[in-house]
């Protein structure tokens, strides 16, 4: 076996160029050396370099996450109130609200991801299903 001088790709005695990275063998020492690393990405290396973050981006996503807040389960949540509500309104006049608000507060509780925050959603929930139904009331 010869080893290329270039990437260390293991090649077989007769080869000519080199089979990964295609320089010419004959600068290839005719005893087997220890093999270079490969100075060429495998497949899997450039897949996982899309993956790969840079620390000081990953602190920052980190720390963006514990101040994001997540707006969608409040509007999902808003609109379920809403439907909801508007068909049970045909069933259960009295009982539609209270029954689409805690259809819309179960889809919070397991939609949130941080659980610290649902003491915020569930208010917001309100807020944005009462400003809905006062636009559509309109």
């Amino acid at each position: 076996m010869a080893y290329c001088s270039n990437c260390g790709e293991k090649n077989k005695e007769g080869n000519r160029f080199c089979s990964n990275c295609g320089e010419p063998m004959a600068s290839v020492s005719k005893m087997p050396s220890k093999p270079i690393k490969s100075r060429i990405k495998s497949k899997e290396d450039s897949h996982n370099q899309y993956y790969m973050e840079r620390p000081s981006s990953r602190k920052n996503r980190e720390q963006a996450l514990e101040i994001s807040f997540e707006w969608n389960v409040v509007i999902v949540g808003a609109l379920i109130l809403v439907i909801v509500s508007g068909i049970l309104e045909w069933i259960l006049p009295v009982l539609s609200v209270v029954i689409a608000a805690a259809i819309a507060i179960l889809y919070a509780i397991s939609a949130t991801q941080k659980k610290a925050t649902i003491l915020i959603i569930i208010p917001l929930i309100l807020v944005m299903a009462a400003s809905l139904f006062a636009l559509f009331s309109l």
